[in-house]
């Protein structure tokens, strides 16, 4: 579990190659190396190499520019003071222990476990934290998200609620009658029938009364109305990919087998603006803050001595 989430977050330390190390770049005389580099993007460089040595360098180059990014942030909050602290970081770490339900231990277990080493994890949090203090304090401060420009978003694009698809077919329920081994039966059954249903030999009634044992054989075949991702994955992509009064081929489920069709879309109530502010103000202060990012990086590099030797 945590393992999983390690190997998300951080990568894993298996495809560290042996590198020569030397100076990647400094950065106001502060030296990033290139063992650096590969430590954060090792994984991205050699994919990305492919044995093609002018495409790792330009990988190398483009990992080495989020080390600069870092350096210089981590730069500005030394010279505010409010550098992290290893208490900050044992707090993060307790905090993610509590949410995985697992002791610092066993956290730590599963971060030597993914082959990432336990300082580098440690580092990785540390460059979290000092991020969301920058966000914070020098970021933060130089924009701000107005009602009036949340609701423009909300006008734009909220326009109608989800959309949902009523449904109507037969589904033959596996028994100890017709079971997974031998449900050919069913499959036979269903594809004569829709044979006949095309063919217009048959109407919709006589369809759903060719098939007594369906569990919806008492609705004439009706099976309510559902929006997206509602429904079991395989009934999920047929019922949300069919069109409109088109008869499915016979679809198999672990319970039984379905045959539907979709009988009409409805469009549901949009919902309302405060029920989706805290979203629409979320993705708007990421934007922001992104496009704030980028103004920042920019202008400390104007100011800064940075030196790339990478490539060189």
């Amino acid at each position: 579990m945590v393992g999983s989430l390690v190997v998300a977050l951080f990568g894993s330390a298996e495809a560290e190659a042996t590198v020569v190390d030397r100076i990647a770049a400094t950065v106001n005389s502060e030296v990033i190396t290139l063992s650096e580099v590969y430590e954060l993007g090792g994984d991205y460089i050699d994919s990305t190499a492919q044995g093609r040595p002018q495409a790792r360098v330009s990988a190398e180059l483009e990992v080495l520019e989020e080390l600069i990014s870092r350096e210089l942030v981590k730069q500005q909050i030394q010279e505010l003071g409010l550098d992290v602290t290893q208490e900050e970081v044992d707090r993060a770490i307790d905090d993610i222990s509590m949410r995985n339900g697992v002791s610092r231990q066993r956290l730590r277990e599963e971060v030597v476990a993914s082959g990432l080493e336990w300082d580098v994890y440690r580092e990785v949090l540390v460059q979290q934290l000092r991020q969301m203090k920058f966000n914070q304090i020098v970021l933060q401060p130089r924009f701000s998200v107005s009602e009036d420009e949340l609701r423009t978003i909300y006008n734009r694009e909220v326009t109608v609620g989800p959309i949902s698809r009523a449904i109507e077919g037969v589904m033959l329920p596996y028994n100890t009658e017709v079971t997974l081994d031998n449900h050919s039966v069913y499959m036979e059954r269903l594809i004569a029938v829709k044979s006949a249903f095309l063919a217009e030999e048959i109407s919709w009634e006589e369809l759903i009364q060719a098939f007594p044992e369906s569990v919806y054989s008492n609705t004439n075949g009706d099976m309510s109305a559902y929006t997206q991702g509602e429904l079991v994955g395989v009934l999920d992509e047929v019922v949300f990919s069919l069109e409109i009064g088109v008869l499915s081929d016979p679809i198999e489920t672990v319970a039984g087998v379905f045959m539907l069709r979709v009988s009409e879309e409805t469009a549901g109530e949009a919902p309302s603006f405060e029920s989706l502010r805290p979203q629409i103000e979320s993705l708007v202060n990421q934007q922001k803050f992104e496009t704030e990012m980028e103004l920042w990086i920019t202008q400390a590099r104007r100011v800064a001595s940075v030196d790339i030797k990478l490539g060189d």
